[in-house]
């Protein structure tokens, strides 16, 4: 929600969260682990949600996707307060003339912050943060976008799949929808729910039917299972680098430093 009748709230499409991720990947590194809530772009709403592709991505470059329990933003207590400082202490001053002017203040109000203003946070010790933890400015693991398809493990994508099973329910025209691409079962499938699995060799998603426990006759007819190509697992798919890359801009709204370096948040900084 807005907290001021100027303000609205912009819903970001997941090439957008790409973009900032690979912004501040460049700048900080990849982290071990990115914490989100359940926002659509980050995890389904059915019961058995497949994997969104930003999910995959992360994945496919070695970061865990923790999800926070549903209505508790508490728990992701760093964003929250960033977002609060972001607004107290750049949105909320006189409007800004464009775009680049709102960058060039937010960037000098982030960097201020992180490496001048003396910071109460009991891993600081009243020092400003990149003053008191200087290994931050050494990305543990580099990221320059370029490196990305080296970074990015196809194997720990596969294996996390291989271990899933979502379950479905075929629509009256024989079809299910699995990740957001229809796949085409058949009219002897109307109705039926199935449980899907994915195979690595090769790359397919099988359909298998669940069959009721009903009265002896009574029970659909037995069906055989489906193999069909998994659709939208592609590197084009989950990374859309090549455009990202075209796109990645010079300049950004720089992330507040919890941001990056979650492992800080016990520390207090």
């Amino acid at each position: 929600m807005a907290e001021r009748a100027e303000q609205q709230i912009v819903k970001l499409t997941s090439p957008e969260v790409q973009q900032d991720c690979r912004i501040a990947f460049s700048q900080w590194g990849l982290p071990d682990a990115i914490q989100t809530d359940r926002a659509s772009l980050f995890v389904g709403a059915d019961p058995t949600p497949f994997p969104t592709a930003l999910s995959l991505w992360w994945l496919g470059l070695g970061l865990a996707h923790r999800l926070i329990p549903p209505h508790t933003p508490k728990r992701n207590g760093s964003v929250e307060h960033s977002h609060r400082i972001l607004d107290e202490r750049t949105l909320s001053g006189p409007s800004f003339n464009g775009a680049d002017h709102l960058q060039r203040q937010a960037d000098a109000d982030w960097y201020e912050l992180n490496a001048e203003c003396p910071s109460r946070a009991k891993g600081c010790h009243g020092q400003p943060p990149l003053l008191a933890h200087p290994q931050l400015l050494l990305p543990r693991r580099p990221y320059p976008p370029e490196w990305e398809l080296d970074l990015f493990d196809w194997q720990r994508v596969d294996a996390y799949l291989a271990t899933q099973t979502w379950i479905r329910t075929v629509s009256q025209v024989g079809q299910v929808s699995l990740g957001g691409y229809r796949y085409g079962l058949g009219i002897a499938w109307a109705g039926q729910t199935v449980r899907i699995s994915f195979e690595v060799q090769p790359r397919q998603v099988v359909f298998t039917q669940v069959r009721p426990e009903t009265k002896r006759g009574q029970a659909p007819p037995e069906l055989s299972p489906v193999r069909l190509p998994a659709q939208g697992l592609t590197v084009h798919d989950l990374t859309g680098l090549l455009a990202a890359l075209a796109e990645l801009p010079v300049r950004q709204l720089m992330f507040p430093l919890l941001m990056c370096c979650p492992e800080l948040v016990s520390q207090g900084v």
